[in-house]
Order: structure tokens, then C-alpha cells, then sequence
């Protein structure tokens, strides 16, 4: 089914031609440290919509440009792809000498390969950028945000904790009623913080009524005390 549809797709590439745009990002596996890389295709049907299509989902052995480069260039190759409008990336100086390789090698293969002279082929990813932005605004309230988030994690790690801050907040409770942020998406982080605001009279009943609950924070995470509870949620 799998080689059947990616023939399709491909025969649909190549037919009409297309110059595509692509992004990639690398990931990590938390449960066997294996790194993978993903490669997504762009572009603009003849019914103008906006496909796309995931033409890779490589591992890799590590996250250097050279390595990058080649996946990206083995992965066009495998589509018959030959026209490019942009790649996009986030900013690690890794992406940057990546971009510089594959345009020393894909420049070869057509006289058509890019538009405007390459000079718009390495788009940074806005996202990113925002992500890195408000991150170091975030800087300064840094323990404040920790705070938040350990009492949060506390709740979240067990059935037992569950139950304790449901009966509490007088409703039902699930682990997805009070949010965890993932540091590669400050807007997480924004939305653990206002739903953790909506249950702040519940937080406060468990610091002055949970001993387990402050037990935790007398507990020491890397070296230190761990932070928290918050002390004003202001």
C-alpha cells in the first residue's frame, strides 16, 4: 500500500512539474535517544491548494550539517524532485553550513534548481525566531514559571496526586485539565501558565492543607531545593 501511494504521489510530482518548497527539523526520541529527521514537501496543486506531503522520515546519527545535507539531497533524488523554491529551518548554526552544502550540490543537477538567483533558498523559521524571542523575555521570571510548572508536574505525576487536587477543586479532574509547556513552543508555556491561574485557589488549599504536597518542594532536583510552591501568582 505504502510503495503503491508513494508511486502515485510521485508520478503526480513529476508529471505537473512542480517546484516545491521544504521544511525539516530533527527530533530526538525519548525512549531510545535515536535522532530522526523529517522532511516535508510544499507546494501549489493546478486547483491552487496548498499540499503537503512528508517525503522523508530518516534516522540519522547525528545532527551535523554534512549529514543533513545528504539526507535532504538522497531524499530528492528518491522523488525525482529537481526544482526548489525554499528550504526551511530553525537557526542552529548547523542548518546554516547545511543550506551552503546542499546548494553546492543541488545547483549541478538543473540550470532551474532555484528561483531568484538562491538568494531567498534558506528561509529561517519564523516560529522559531518568535520562540527564541519570548523565551528570553521569559528569562526574568524564570523561577516564577518553574514554580508554576513543578506544581503542575506534581499533580500530573500520579493518580494518587490526581485525586488529592480533585477533591480540592470540588470537580472531575484529568491529567489534561492543567497543561505542561515543552520548551520548543513558548505559546505552551502561555497556556500552562493561564490554566494553572484558573486553578489557583485549589493550589493554595493544597499548600496549606496537602503535607505531601509540601513535602515535594523540600526536595532537592538538581542540586537545590526544589522550586516552589509559587508565591504569588501575580
Amino acid at each position: 500500500m505504502f510503495v503503491k501511494k508513494k508511486a502515485t504521489l510521485k508520478n503526480l510530482l513529476i508529471t505537473s512539474k512542480q517546484r516545491v518548497s521544504l521544511a525539516t527539523d530533527i527530533w530526538i526520541s525519548q525512549v531510545t535517544g535515536a535522532s530522526y529527521m523529517v522532511i516535508t514537501a510544499y507546494f501549489i496543486d493546478d486547483q491552487w491548494q496548498l499540499k503537503k506531503l512528508i517525503i522523508g522520515f530518516k534516522y540519522v546519527m547525528d545532527h551535523k550539517d554534512q549529514i543533513i545535507s545528504n539526507v535532504i539531497l538522497e531524499c530528492l533524488a528518491d522523488w525525482s524532485l529537481e526544482r526548489l523554491f525554499c528550504i526551511k529551518v530553525d537557526n542552529a548554526t548547523a542548518n546554516t553550513f547545511a543550506i551552503k552544502r546542499f546548494h553546492e550540490g543541488f545547483s549541478s543537477i538543473s540550470h532551474d534548481a532555484f528561483v531568484l538567483d538562491e538568494n531567498f533558498l534558506h528561509m529561517r523559521c519564523a516560529a522559531h525566531i518568535i520562540n527564541l524571542i519570548v523565551k528570553e523575555g521569559l528569562s526574568d521570571l524564570s523561577e516564577n514559571v518553574l514554580a508554576i510548572k513543578n506544581v503542575v508536574q506534581y499533580v500530573r505525576s500520579s493518580t494518587t496526586r490526581l485525586n488529592a487536587f480533585d477533591q480540592v477543586t470540588n470537580g472531575k479532574m484529568t491529567r489534561g485539565s492543567l497543561l505542561l509547556d515543552v520548551k520548543t513552543k513558548w505559546n505552551s508555556t502561555f497556556l500552562m501558565l493561564s490554566r494553572a491561574l484558573q486553578f489557583k485557589v485549589a493550589f493554595d488549599r493544597m499548600e496549606a492543607e496537602d503535607r505531601l504536597y509540601n513535602d515535594y518542594f523540600l526536595e532537592v532536583d538538581n542540586r537545590a531545593k526544589r522550586c516552589g510552591p509559587p508565591d504569588s501568582w501575580d
